[in-house]
């Protein structure tokens, strides 16, 4: 009993470091990331978010998402945390900073962005919604997975790990997150109130991510540490593995 306790104590004195994966993707995305961090003052949580992966429930708000993170916090008697978020996880993360700014220590944007979609890209959701309505998601999956690595990625392997990350996703979960994503909050004053250590990761060659928006949007945070990858689009943790972990793990050095 004592030795039980004595284990739940050293749980709650760790520090928690909650890594989301982004849209169709699945907690799995981070297999090559969380072994190995060096560091042994945390203990990392890779989680599948409502409708992808295990996680079959799904919910069609940014705000829900979080809520779900809040409640595995709950649950783990987790009171504070560091949450890493790729792309749309990265959205989940600023929510969840919105909310309760005082339960989040740290925030790694990876891939992502504080802004809420412009018309033109809501427009463009819209219309996979529609796609994947009357099609079915499967030929999407296919096209999305080729687009999340850089144009220049030539690697057969790559190619198929990134594929088989989303193939699994049921048409349900790709229609209520990409709903979710037209209608979230813009936290663009949630960075700058935000006076707590802000990571991004940034790929040069990242289709989806504009590298000089995220510059400037990073340049109003009160403590940002900014990295850009070369020759990496939007899966850094699968294209330069080895410079992911060695920009996590000096991240994570400074809050421990």
């Amino acid at each position: 009993m004592k030795a039980s306790a004595g284990r739940k104590l050293f749980f709650c004195l760790m520090k928690h470091v909650i890594f989301l994966h982004g849209f169709c993707e699945t907690s799995e995305m981070w297999n090559t990331i969380i072994p190995n961090l060096n560091d042994k003052a945390f203990t990392f949580h890779g989680i599948d978010l409502p409708g992808f992966g295990k996680n079959e429930q799904t919910v069609d708000s940014i705000a829900a998402m979080s809520d779900f993170v809040f409640q595995f916090m709950y649950e783990l008697d987790i009171k504070t945390a560091i949450i890493v978020g790729h792309s749309m996880g990265g959205y989940v993360a600023l929510e969840m900073a919105a909310i309760h700014p005082e339960r989040i220590e740290a925030i790694g944007l990876i891939h992502s962005h504080a802004a809420s979609d412009a018309d033109e890209k809501k427009d463009n959701r819209r219309k996979l919604i529609d796609f994947v309505s009357r099609n079915g998601g499967s030929g999407f999956l296919k096209e999305f997975s080729k687009q999340l690595l850089s144009p220049i990625a030539s690697n057969k392997d790559l190619q198929n790990t990134a594929y088989q990350l989303v193939k699994d996703t049921s048409d349900l979960a790709i229609l209520s997150a990409t709903e979710a994503m037209i209608n979230r909050n813009d936290h663009t004053s949630t960075l700058q109130n935000f006076n707590k250590p802000v990571l991004w990761i940034i790929g040069a060659l990242d289709t989806f991510v504009s590298t000089e928006e995220v510059l400037k949007q990073a340049k109003i945070c009160p403590q940002a540490q900014v990295e850009v990858m070369n020759d990496v689009g939007h899966l850094c943790m699968y294209e330069d593995p080895h410079k992911t972990v060695s920009i996590l793990d000096g991240f994570l050095h400074k809050l421990a």
